[in-house]
Parts: C-alpha cells; sequence; structure tokens
C-alpha cells in the first residue's frame, strides 16, 4: 500500500546494518515513529480516509529518507526508518516533525497530524533488532508522554524496572 518496506524485509536489512555498523564502529540509529491519534482519523473519517493518510505519511518519509536511510512500514500506523548515524537520525526526526506542519489532503478535507518518534542506537551495549525495537519504543512512548508530536532518544532511565520474582 505505501511502497515502503514491510516488516520482514526491514528486519533483513537491519541484520546487514548492524554487520556493517560493527565493522565501521558507527552507531546505526532506528527511528521508531506512530502517527499520533491515528485510530480517531479511522473512527470519524473512515478507513478510506486513514489509508490516504498512512500513504501521504509514507510519501513524505520516502522523500525524506531518500538513498540515506531505509524506511518501512511495520503494520498500521507504525514506521520505522534505519540511519546510518546518531547526526543523520536526529536531522531527519527534526525534518519529520516540521513536515507534519503540512496539512494532509484527504479529498474532502485537509488533516494536519502529528507524529511521535522514538531512537535507539546499535552499539555495543545493544547488539540485536529485537532490543533495538525495545529501547525505541520506550523513547517513543516517552515522546507521546511529553505531549506527542516531539522525538526522544532512548535513555537508560527509560527502561522499565525488573520483575522481581517472589
Amino acid at each position: 500500500m505505501t511502497g515502503l518496506l514491510n516488516r520482514m524485509a526491514f528486519a533483513q536489512c537491519f541484520a546487514e546494518a548492524e554487520g556493517t555498523a560493527a565493522e565501521s564502529e558507527r552507531e546505526t540509529t532506528l527511528l521508531y515513529l506512530d502517527i499520533d491519534r491515528f485510530k480517531r482519523v479511522n473512527d470519524t473519517l473512515g478507513h478510506d480516509a486513514g489509508d490516504i493518510l498512512i500513504r501521504q505519511f509514507a510519501d513524505r518519509l520516502r522523500s525524506i529518507t531518500a538513498d540515506r536511510a531505509v524506511a518501512a512500514r511495520l503494520g498500521g500506523d507504525e514506521f520505522a526508518i534505519l540511519a546510518p548515524d546518531r547526526p543523520t537520525a536526529e536531522g531527519m526526526a527534526r525534518t519529520i516533525l516540521v513536515s507534519c506542519d503540512e496539512p494532509c489532503d484527504l479529498g474532502s478535507q485537509r488533516l494536519s497530524i502529528s507524529v511521535s518518534i522514538g531512537m535507539a542506537s546499535v552499539g555495543a551495549d545493544n547488539p540485536d533488532l529485537s532490543e533495538t525495537m525495545r529501547r525505541a519504543d520506550q523513547a517513543l512512548y516517552a515522546a507521546k508522554a511529553a505531549g506527542r508530536g516531539v522525538a526522544r532518544t532512548y535513555t537508560a532511565d527509560m527502561a522499565p524496572p525488573l520483575a522481581v520474582a517472589c
């Protein structure tokens, strides 16, 4: 529907980037994005409008990432970008947030949206996709808690407390 990679293809790209990052000692950075209040669009305007919004947002991501990063739609209104390094990821996050200032054209109306972004880097202490996704998801929830429409980078204090067995 969007022309972006799906979850499986993204996982393959991540594995390749993971190896490249280890060899070059650069920190590949994952951006995890979620369109804020997307369910409300589907509920009030219908799924056709939601599909149009998803496609338009994907077009924006494609134009922002171009040849510099890998973009994917993971499902629903969840997207991911794999950037070659943290400065590129931070620049893309800023550009994505600004791009949301331009309303989406849903045919009969124009709709302003916002997106929340969580970022996490792959490094020596974070070697795999599942852990990187978990960290980026924690940062995404911190972005939503901060009022939505912002980006947050994972820090250790965002990790949920470990469960203690009794």
